[in-house]
């Protein structure tokens, strides 16, 4: 097993492959909470993986969600799978100052999710681990997601066409 027919990491402890999940239209997500670049450590990523052609290469932002911040974790909550392939990855660990703390990163489920979380596909602040699973809510009817920021008092709704209209993810 190498960067030439698998995703791996660049160290041990990046422990890529962990928090697996397949999608409604055949393809697949996992994250890497404990992954670390060049720069920090434990800022997490989040990699999309075709499920009809092999991924490979190493984990780094040009193929995947990552945090920005030592101790982002992005992915450290999972992610949220809907029926139609979309999926939401979930970060209670995310950093925003000021005094905000959490992510929600929607995705179409059709192509890799790169960069950082960004105001054009998520939603910050008051997601906290112990909500974020229960704050998540998918219609695939009009591809709408609701999330719940019970820590910001705030429930906030996105359309999932519209967010990635100008190519976003």
């Amino acid at each position: 097993m190498s960067a030439d027919n698998s995703i791996v990491g660049s160290t041990y402890f990046d422990h890529v492959g962990g928090l697996l999940t397949p999608l409604a239209n055949g393809n697949y997500v996992f994250a890497s909470p404990n992954w670390s670049s060049e720069t920090a450590g434990d800022i997490g990523a989040a990699i999309w993986v075709s499920g009809t052609h092999a991924g490979s290469g190493y984990v780094s932002p040009a193929n995947s969600l990552t945090g920005r911040l030592v101790g982002d974790m992005v992915g450290i909550d999972g992610f949220a799978a809907f029926s139609d392939g979309a999926f939401a990855v979930l970060g209670s660990n995310w950093q925003s100052p000021p005094d905000c703390s959490g992510a929600v990163t929607v995705a179409t489920g059709n192509f890799r999710l790169t960069g950082v979380p960004r105001a054009s596909n998520s939603v910050f602040c008051g997601i906290t681990s112990s909500t974020v699973r229960k704050a998540v809510a998918y219609d695939a009817g009009r591809r709408r997601v609701a999330v719940g920021r019970p820590g910001s008092n705030a429930v906030s709704l996105l359309t999932v066409d519209g967010l990635f209209a100008n190519d976003f993810e």
